[in-house]
């Protein structure tokens, strides 16, 4: 980070079933805490969604657990399972970058980006059958460009 580096967190710190994003562990955005006076810094929030297969199929309920990596399911035995199936849609959404600004909270920064996250992955799954909003699952992006 000193040197100017991109540093890439999966601030959920687990994994889900992908139908929506639970709070940001906001002990990952410590590495924020101490940003001198006039240095820069932006979090880039990113969403990763599994929304429809490969012939365009919503993945719900049950046909998210194929796919999907979360629960009790060992990754070996998920791998082995998901690399026999015919794919998925995978879609990659970059949300408005967040600066971070001197002593800014590293509560507020996680929940900001989490809003963000979230209002991403779930217009990713908009439409799908289930339509059930997962827990923590939000509708609508935030609008705070710097977090403080």
């Amino acid at each position: 980070m000193a040197k100017g580096e991109d540093l890439i967190l999966f601030p959920e710190g687990t994994s889900t079933d992908g139908s929506g994003v639970v709070p940001f562990k906001s002990t990952l955005f410590s590495i924020t805490e101490g940003l001198p006076e006039g240095r820069r810094m932006l979090i880039q929030p990113v969403a990763l969604a599994y929304p429809r297969d490969r012939q365009g199929r919503w993945l719900d309920g049950e046909r998210r657990e194929y796919y999907c990596w979360f629960g009790d399911s060992t990754l070996v035995r998920h791998l082995w399972r998901a690399l026999g199936l015919p794919g998925a849609e995978v879609e990659v959404r970059f949300g408005k970058p967040i600066a971070v600004v001197a002593g800014a909270s590293r509560k507020h920064l996680a929940h900001a980006a989490w809003l963000r996250v979230a209002a991403m992955v779930a217009e990713a799954n908009e439409g799908s059958r289930d339509g059930k909003p997962a827990p923590g699952m939000v509708r609508s992006e935030a609008t705070s460009e710097t977090a403080r």
